[in-house]
Formats: C-alpha cells, sequence, structure tokens
C-alpha cells in the first residue's frame, strides 16, 4: 500500500524495477485469472495454470491494478474504501480468533461440518474486543478513536508464530455481518441526562443465544431436509431512565396489506430486568404508514414467555378506535389525532391505514413512577404474524334476458348484484392482495335496453336502414370500508357513503342505396350517411356529492366518387408512331376513383361539485374533418390524398359561418398524406415500378402559441429482370415455338431470305442454347428505397404545400424558442434477390439487403446506422418434374421428408458521424433453420424436425474515443421435435321412443420435445476470454383433448421442464400437470 507505481519501486534490499528481474518491488499488485497488473516477468502470467489453487489467490489481495476487482466498481488502484485521499493511520477495533485451539469463545460448537466450523464474534460485546488501536498524531499529539458509525471497511489478516517456517492454508467459505434490518435509537425526554443506552442484535439457538418460545417448532426446509436454526430480535437497554423511549424501527420497501387477516401477533420475552422492574416496564409496538401515522398496542413486561406480554393485535378494535377519532375531527385535523383507547393498551397517531403498512417499531418505556429507577434488561420478539383469515362468504347474482320481436324490434335487460365479500375464481386471496375482501363494496348494476328498425316502415326498394336505439343503466356501489381507509363502516353509515351512477343514451343513424335513376338518391341519399348520438349521465359519491356530465355527437359522410369515372383517349394520334406506339391506348382520367368527406361534430358538458362543495364545470365543442381521394390519371399512374383536421370551437368568439368572413375554431392538428405510382412496363423482361409517399403532421401548442410539425418522405422503384424473356423464352408464338398455321402472304417457294424452312430467324439457335445453359437461373428482383424525416418546433405559421408534400427540406418558416429541438434523419436500403431451381424440384433463393440510416440534425451525438445481410440463402426441395431414372423413387421420399434449410448473415455496424469513429459492430450468423423436415407417417400422424443454430459477434468500441472496450461471442442451438396424432370415431347411444341419437368424438394427440442451450464469452481490451452465459433448457409438453360432442369437451396438458445456469451453479425444475372439461348445456 505504498501509492506508487510499480517503476518508482524499490524492494526492501534497495533493489529497483525491473520487467524481469524485479517486475514488483512492493509486491502490490492485483492478478487475478488474467486481469489486473502482472506480478511476474513479461510472459510468465500467460503460463499460470489457474486451477491450481496454491496460485489462485495468490495476488488477490493487491491493489495496483485493481480495475477489474468486483470490489472496487471499476476504481482503479483505490486503497481507501471512504473513497477519500490515501489515508496512511491506523484507528481501528481488534479481535482475535486462534485458529489453532480446539476450543475457542468465538466457534459456534456444534457448528462443525467435513471439517468446516462457524465462528461468531460479537463485535458490540466490549469483552470480545483484543484491542482498541488509537491513532496519535506524531506532530499535535492529537488521538483519532475508531466509532462504530464511521467503520469503512474490515482487514483481515493471519499471524503464526515466530519461527514458524511450515506452510498452511486456511479456506473461508464466506463472512458477513449478521444483524437485524432494524434500527436503534433512543427519544430522551426534557429531563434526561442522554445516558439511557439501547442496541438491537439479532439472536440465534446457533450460538445458545435464544431459546424459543415453548410450541414453536423451527422451520424445516422439504428440499434439502435440513432445519434451520430459530432466531429472535434482542432489545437490549442500559440505565433507561423515567421519559427516555428506546425505539427500534423497520421501513418496509413497499406497502403490506392486512385487511384480509383479523390479527397481528407476536411472541415477547422478558428477561431479567434490574433492580426488580417486572411490571415496570412497557413495551410497545407500532405499525403504520410511518412515525407520524400508526396504531400501536401496549404490554407491561413480565419475566420469561409469559402470555401477558403477549402482543395481539385486533384490527377491528383499533379501526373501530380510529373511527371515533375521526368523526371527532374535520378531514384537515386528522394530522393532529393522537388518543388513546380507555384500558391505554391501543394507541392511534395520525391516519394510519392497515392496508398501507410500511412501518413497524418496537419500544421500550420505563413507566417506574414512584421510584424512579434506572433499568437495565432486554426484550426478546419472536415470530411476528398475521392470524384469523377472514372467511367471509360472498355471494352473487346475475338475470340476463334478451330477445327479438321478428325482424322489428330487439330488447335486452340485466341485472346484477354482488356483495363486499365475493371473490372471484381467478382474484389472488392471499394476505397481501388487494382482493382478499373480495371488492370491498356491495355493487348492484341494473340496465335495459332496445333497439328499432325504422326503415322496415319504408319501400323496401330504398334500401334504407335507419336504427335507432336507447339504452339505461344504473349502478350502486355500497363501500364496506370507509372511502381511502381501512374502517370497516356501520351498517347505517355505508347508506350515507354509497356511490350511485345512472346513464341514458339514444343514437339513430340513416344509410341509403337504392337502386335506379331518381336523382335524389343518386345525389344526394345514396351518398350521405349521417348518426346522431346523445348520452347524459349522473353520479354521486361521498367525495363527490355530485357531477353531471352530457355528450352530443353528430358525424356525417359525404360520398362524391362515380363507379365509372370519365377517361379521355390524348394519346390516340401516337398510334402510327413505331416508338410511340405502346401509348395510344392510354386514357387520361377525368374524375377521383373515390373521393369521400367525412364531419364530425361532439359537444361536452361537464360539471362537477367537490367535497367542500365547490363546483367546477367545462363545456368543450370540437370538429374533426376528413377529406380521402383516389386518382388515377393512367392505368399506369395512380395518386391518392387525404386530408385531416381537428378544430377547438368551444370559443364562440372564434366561429363564424359566414362566406364573407368563414372561421371555424383554433386548428388544434391538421394532417395529410400523398403516394403516387407509377408502372411504366415498357419492356416485357424488364418490370419496373416508381413510387413515392410523403406525410406531414403538425400540433398547436397553447403555451407557445406555435406548432410542432413532423414530415417524412419516401420514393422507390423496385421490378423484376428476367432474362428468359430477353432472350426469346416464355412468350406464346415467339419465334421458336411450332405453329401449325402458315403466316399470311407466306409462300412456298424461297423467298430468298435468311430464315430457314421451319420459319425460325437465324439468331434462334444461340438463343435457344443460352436459354438451356441459363434456364436454371430465376428472374433478379431488385428495389431501392430513400427516405427523408424532419421535425420541427415552434413554427409560427404553416410551411407552403411543397414543404408538406415533402419536395423540399425546408420548413421556410419563423420559428420561436421551445423546450423541444429539432431533428431530422435519412435512410437509404437496396435489396437485390435471385436464385436457381434445379430439375423442377431443387429450389434456392439467394438475397443481398443493405439499410443505411443517418441522423442529420439531432441533439447530441450524431449517429450513422448499416445493416448488411449478405448472403441470404434458403433451400427447399420439392417434387422433382424431371429426374433421370430414379425421379419417382426420390420424390417419394421428399414426400415423407420434405426438407429445408436457411443460411443469413447479417453485420450492423454503428458509427459516430461528428467524431468519426465506430461505436459498435455484429455479425450474426443465423442457420434458422439448419435443418427442417418434416415426416409424414401416416394420414393421421406426422412428425416434425427443426435444428437451429445462431451465432454472434458484437463489438463494443469507446463513445468518447473510438477505442476498443470489449468483445462478446454468443452461440445458441435449438432443436425441437413435435408430433400430432388425429382421430375421429361416430358413435351414438339408443334413447327410447328417438331411436339411436348419433355424435361424432374427435381426439387430438400432440407432443413437443424442445431443447435450446446458449453460451456466451467476453473479452476486455488487452485481456483474455471470459465465460458470461452458459445455459441450457428442456422442456416437453403433452396436450391431449378429446371433443365428445358440441356440447362436452375435455383435455389434459402435461408438462416437463429442466433449466439449468452452469455460470451461476443454478438448476430449475418445473413439473405440470392440468386437467379441464367443458360442458355447455
Amino acid at each position: 500500500l505504498d501509492g506508487v507505481p510499480d517503476e518508482q519501486e524499490v524492494d526492501e534490499d534497495g533493489n529497483e524495477y525491473d520487467s524481469y528481474t524485479n517486475p514488483d518491488p512492493h509486491g502490490d499488485n492485483w492478478y487475478f485469472m488474467g486481469d489486473g497488473k502482472c506480478p511476474l516477468p513479461p510472459g510468465e502470467c500467460d503460463r499460470l495454470n489457474w486451477e491450481d489453487e496454491s496460485i489462485r489467490y495468490e495476488w488477490l489481495n493487491g491493489t495496483e491494478g485493481n480495475l477489474q476487482d468486483p470490489g472496487w466498481l471499476g476504481i482503479p488502484d483505490e486503497e481507501t474504501i471512504s473513497r477519500g485521499a490515501q489515508v496512511r493511520h491506523n484507528a481501528y477495533f481488534s479481535y482475535v480468533i486462534d485458529l489453532g485451539l480446539d476450543i475457542d469463545s468465538f466457534r459456534v460448537e456444534g457448528s462443525e461440518r467435513n471439517g468446516w466450523w462457524t465462528y461468531r464474534i460479537p463485535i458490540r460485546d466490549s469483552l470480545a474486543l483484543d484491542t482498541v488501536v488509537v491513532h496519535v498524531d506524531p506532530n499535535s499529539e492529537d488521538t483519532l478513536r475508531p466509532f462504530w458509525n464511521e467503520v469503512t471497511h474490515v482487514r483481515v489478516w493471519f499471524e503464526s508464530e515466530a519461527g514458524q517456517t511450515q506452510n498452511d492454508t486456511v479456506e473461508i467459505a464466506a463472512w458477513y455481518f449478521v444483524q437485524s434490518n432494524w434500527q436503534d435509537s433512543v427519544l430522551y425526554g426534557e429531563e434526561s441526562d442522554s445516558s439511557t443506552s439501547f442496541v438491537v442484535a439479532s439472536i440465534s439457538e446457533e450460538d445458545n443465544t435464544f431459546d424459543p418460545p415453548p410450541g414453536v417448532e423451527p422451520y424445516k426446509d422439504p428440499n434439502y431436509n435440513v432445519t434451520e436454526a430459530q432466531r429472535g430480535l434482542l432489545l437490549q437497554f442500559d440505565s433507561l431512565a423515567v421519559g427516555d423511549t428506546c425505539l427500534a424501527v423497520k421501513n418496509l420497501i413497499s406497502a403490506d396489506k392486512y385487511s384480509g387477516y383479523r390479527r397481528l401477533e407476536m411472541y415477547v420475552y422478558g428477561g431479567d430486568i434490574e433492580p426488580a422492574g417486572e411490571g415496570k416496564v412497557m413495551f410497545l409496538f407500532r405499525l403504520g404508514k410511518d412515525g407520524d401515522n400508526f396504531y400501536e398496542q401496549r404490554r407491561l413486561i413480565y419475566s420469561g414467555w409469559d402470555e401477558r406480554n403477549h402482543i395481539s393485535f385486533d384490527f377491528n378494535e383499533a379501526t373501530a378506535l380510529k373511527d371515533a377519532a375521526l368523526r371527532d375531527r374535520p378531514r384537515t385535523k386528522y394530522s393532529e389525532i393522537d388518543t388513546l383507547s380507555s384500558d391505554g393498551t391501543y394507541r392511534i397517531r395520525g391516519n394510519p391505514n392497515i392496508n398501507d403498512v410500511k412501518f413497524f417499531a418496537a419500544g421500550i418505556i420505563n413507566v417506574d413512577n414512584v421510584g424512579s429507577a434506572r433499568l437495565t434488561g432486554e426484550i426478546w420478539l419472536d415470530e411476528l404474524r398475521v392470524t384469523e383469515v377472514r372467511k367471509d362468504v360472498g355471494t352473487a347474482a346475475r338475470i340476463s334476458v334478451g330477445g327479438t320481436i321478428a325482424d322489428l324490434m330487439s330488447y335486452n335487460f340485466s341485472f346484477q348484484s354482488q356483495d363486499a365479500f365475493f371473490r372471484g375464481l381467478s382474484s389472488a386471496t392471499r394476505g397481501g392482495s388487494s382482493n382478499n375482501l373480495g371488492s370491498g363494496k356491495t355493487t348492484t348494476r341494473i340496465s335495459y335496453g332496445g333497439s328499432l328498425s325504422f326503415h322496415k316502415f319504408l319501400p323496401r326498394s330504398w334500401g334504407a336502414s335507419i336504427p335507432i336505439s336507447l339504452s339505461h343503466s344504473k349502478s350502486i356501489e355500497t363501500p364496506l370500508l370507509r372511502s381511502n381507509s381501512d374502517i370497516v363502516l356501520p351498517e347505517e353509515v355505508r347508506e350515507e357513503e354509497r356511490s350511485i351512477s345512472e346513464s341514458n343514451s339514444f343514437r339513430i343513424s340513416e344509410s341509403f342505396n337504392r337502386k335506379g335513376k331518381n336523382p335524389l338518391f343518386n345525389l344526394l341519399l345514396n351518398r350521405l350517411n349521417t348518426s346522431f348520438s346523445y348520452g347524459r349521465t349522473r353520479r354521486r359519491s361521498v367525495t363527490t356529492p355530485y357531477a353531471f356530465s352530457e355528450n352530443q355527437s353528430i358525424s356525417s359522410k359525404f360520398n362524391l366518387g362515380v363507379s365509372k369515372p370519365p377517361t379521355l383517349p390524348i394519346f390516340f394520334w401516337t398510334k402510327p408512331l413505331p416508338l410511340l406506339k405502346k401509348t395510344s391506348g392510354s386514357r387520361l382520367g377525368l374524375y377521383p376513383s373515390t373521393w369521400t368527406l367525412t364531419g364530425n361534430y361532439n359537444r361536452n358538458l361537464s360539471i362537477t361539485d367537490d367535497i367542500n362543495h365547490k363546483r367546477t364545470s367545462s363545456l368543450t365543442r370540437g370538429f374533426t374533418g376528413t377529406m380521402s381521394l383516389n386518382y388515377k390519371v393512367f392505368d399506369n399512374l395512380t395518386t391518392s390524398f387525404s386530408y385531416s383536421t381537428t378544430r377547438d370551437l368551444s370559443d364562440t368568439g372564434q366561429v363564424n359561418l359566414s362566406l364573407k368572413n368563414f372561421r371555424l375554431g383554433l386548428e388544434t392538428r391538421y394532417g395529410q398524406s400523398f403516394s403516387a405510382s407509377y408502372n411504366p412496363n415498357l419492356l416485357s423482361f424488364l418490370t419496373s415500378s416508381f413510387s413515392y409517399k410523403s406525410n406531414y403532421r403538425d400540433t398547436y401548442s397553447r403555451s407557445s402559441q406555435s406548432r410542432q410539425s413532423a414530415m417524412s418522405r419516401s420514393w422507390s422503384v423496385n421490378g423484376k429482370f428476367e432474362h428468359l424473356k430477353l432472350l426469346g423464352g416464355g412468350k406464346p408464338g415467339s419465334p421458336g415455338r411450332k405453329s401449325g398455321r402458315h403466316r399470311r402472304g407466306e409462300r412456298g417457294g424461297d423467298s430468298g431470305d435468311k430464315k430457314p424452312e421451319s420459319g425460325k430467324p437465324f439468331y434462334e439457335p444461340p438463343l435457344a442454347v443460352l436459354r438451356f445453359l441459363t434456364g436454371w437461373i430465376k428472374p433478379l428482383s431488385y428495389s431501392y428505397n430513400e427516405g427523408f424525416n424532419t421535425t420541427l418546433p415552434g413554427m409560427l405559421a404553416r410551411p407552403e404545400w411543397k414543404y408538406r408534400f415533402g419536395f423540399v427540406r425546408e420548413a421556410e418558416v419563423a420559428t420561436v424558442s421551445e423546450g423541444r429541438t429539432a431533428s431530422s434523419g435519412e435512410d437509404k436500403s437496396y435489396q437485390l434477390s435471385s436464385g436457381f431451381s434445379f430439375l423442377g424440384g431443387l429450389s434456392t433463393t439467394v438475397q443481398f439487403r443493405q439499410k443505411i440510416t443517418r441522423d442529420l440534425v439531432k441533439q447530441g451525438s450524431r449517429y450513422k446506422n448499416v445493416s448488411t445481410s449478405w448472403p441470404d440463402l434458403s433451400i427447399s426441395i420439392r417434387k422433382f418434374r424431371r429426374f433421370p431414372l430414379i425421379k419417382e423413387l426420390i420424390n417419394k421420399f421428399i414426400d415423407v421428408f420434405s426438407p429445408r434449410t436457411n443460411y443469413g448473415r447479417q453485420t450492423k455496424e454503428q458509427y459516430d458521424i461528428d467524431g468519426g469513429f465506430l461505436r459498435s459492430r455484429s455479425v450474426t450468423i443465423s442457420h434458422s433453420p439448419l435443418l427442417s423436415v418434416n415426416f409424414k407417417v401416416l394420414r393421421s400422424l406426422s412428425l416434425s424436425s427443426t435444428y437451429t443454430l445462431t451465432k454472434s459477434e458484437d463489438e463494443k468500441y469507446n463513445p468518447t474515443t473510438g477505442a476498443f472496450q470489449s468483445q462478446t461471442r454468443t452461440e445458441r442451438k435449438s432443436i425441437g421435435v413435435s408430433t400430432s396424432y388425429k382421430f375421429s370415431a361416430p358413435g351414438g347411444i339408443s334413447v327410447p321412443l328417438f331411436g339411436k341419437i348419433r355424435f361424432k368424438s374427435t381426439m387430438n394427440i400432440s407432443v413437443d420435445v424442445k431443447k435450446n442451450a446458449s453460451r456466451s464469452e467476453s473479452k476486455r481490451a488487452g485481456k483474455g476470454w471470459v465465460i458470461s452465459t452458459d445455459k441450457s433448457d428442456f422442456s416437453v409438453n403433452t396436450n391431449i383433448s378429446y371433443t365428445f360432442s358440441q356440447q362436452i369437451k375435455g383435455g389434459l396438458r402435461a408438462g416437463w421442464q429442466d433449466s439449468s445456469d452452469n455460470f451461476r451453479n443454478r438448476n430449475n425444475h418445473s413439473r405440470t400437470l392440468e386437467g379441464w372439461v367443458e360442458i355447455r348445456f
């Protein structure tokens, strides 16, 4: 512990550092399994055998180079656990264990197992101390003493007798502090001299410091057949003066709920209390939310496990006492509550709740008001528990009736009642669950409604649909507990705190679809769909004496489209022109193929009175409109456009419906999208498709009176190159195809041209050879996509149409400063795919894919991500259309097994654009599956098997400098086998008078077996590989289902799973068995 590096060290003999002869002069280097700073000459550490236990921990206590030491959390070359400056003085408590003695005061008798012993040091016992070392400053003679509340670390060392030269080994499995998580404190009285002391500690049978209460049996672990030692909590007090309170406090991380129990109990032991303190010490136990909101029970303490010491906390009695205290005070004065029961055993402070327990406290008070003697002694606590689980019987009922009157009317009625203690089958009923009292309220719901098909009164030829519906519902909830409390309400009070909700609704809609030439229907009614709805709700509860809400909604949709849009042949004049001949058939669309307008108006009114009868109300009006159209410019050029707007009409001053100064409220949302696609198909062997898409949205911010927009656009081209068509194949009537007809004007004599007698052109033979040589190659598919996206906050105006359609990147509008920042990015992607087909059965597909994304504007670092997949290969085998000699045999094999395999390699890289370096790289090689086969054993029996293998390698680089940091290699394997079998059999039973009733039963059996394994290893810069994950999993799942008839079904499910984590030496085993029966009647 010298504070200097090896290069500046000098050993005890005065020899300086030398990398070969003296690499660690002070012997303070840390080195473990390849990590740290090697204390040996160059190359020697690489040859160490870490399986040799004699050297494994040789340099583990060093500090120089201990960056990878888990105990230092990545802080290198650290000596002081206090994380401060280097400390060179000594001030500590010292204890000595003599391992050479067969009997030692710290060794726990009876703890020996296979040569291992347990030693227990009572660190707070002054008699156990060997010495207390006090530091004295040689210059100022100031002293520094150790204190228990300032202990920062523990140092352990071994000493031997003088002259001993024989090596010895001591193995230590673990050392740790054994203590309770209760914090001790003393609350001194006004006249106290602060001399009372109090200590909380854990006591156990193991060290003979604890005797359990009579009749309390120790816990025996059924898995390992080990009986655990019984332990208790020690409260030790010394010189406890009248007016002082010793308090042990425990705070919980999450709240406990105890409403599912009647009592909380605990054994209390009164130790020897001097002088003659029996009945003069009061023990108190508190539970609640915190130190200002708790329930408390008090007991006078007597010797031993006296029944009078026993804590038996009755939740009903305590909550009743709290209820009486709350009734005497207004809600704003609840924090001032501090009351005792008439017999002085219960105390309530603040507003605690047994369903929100986060705080326990155990205290001791000297109640010797006569002699005022200071008391010394101890109290033991054991078996804190909740008892008397509530077993209240819950009931529930439900009635539902519905029906129709021809096709004119329908009606429904339902009634449901459920008391406060009813629990559903799926509800948890553990003590800590919120459902342990059921719902905690009695609920009654009634609803009825009906509908009328008004269009039945109109002529059928109109194709009308005008449904009218009405509904009414009422719900009454009567609480068992006071609102937001744990107080069980008396019967007469429950009616006062019940909640009532009543709702009514009405809805009507219309649509027509009349055939014919009636202009009223064709131009208006058939195109218009309208609906109106109205709803009203009244509510009342203890916290909300009055609440009213009303909603009105009108929606309408109008279709401006036509069934056959008119077109115009504007290129008819190109028919005689050879190069433009194909365009002569193109027709220009004169009207959108679809065009719809929608509008929705909403009005919402809300009025609410709070518990202090303060009324709040709100009235909102809103309108949402949309437009959507599709326009086919030509057969190969189509476009679409949609538009939406949301407007706030609450301020009537912003609404003006006059044509001269039309204004429709405040626009809060706006959106539009546009797309176009073009398929020229000029060449039969080269297909291509071009597309363009844009999307724009903005929202209005009332606080900054500005808009935040988001715009994205993309364009792409994709198509296919079919080389066989280029070579003259795949076209009916193309050269080279046989035809039984003579072409018109063809003569039998020599025409003098270069065509052979068959009529084939002179270049057909070489083309046929090329088709034969390349016929096994699949067409080449290609695609390219380019995108751009941006967000811009704080806009004072909406950008022009060019920006909204994505034709320009800059909005060119004024902006104001907002908390959000602008951002933008772009991306590009490429894809090529092809393959081959051999003999009509072996099919292979190969793909290349790459995607590049780049941040253009961003808060913080900008990144570029590149993802490349090459090759992406899949192979499948189907029945061969051609295969010399053994085609039938091969096809039978393929029909049974159907094998296939896939191979893929993907590389992902991320670059820091501003820093100009690589941040991460990953390479994944996937065989998914490496092999997959399907067996068709019988018509009803099939078997499939799949084996997958994935290997990945990840590299991480320093996000600031780009220097290499770590590398991880992972391998995952999975093999699965599944089988299924299905059979059915007709049957029946004979019934008198009815004869034999037939039915069909079906059974399905499936078995899935899977084995998974994963292994990862990683290394840091300049270090070796270390295993980080080594897991495996084996599972078998069986499912059997049987259908006796449509009314009777059943099944059985069984599962077996074994999981192993070899890295952490953990094994998990799971066995499940589930049966089910469904009977419908």
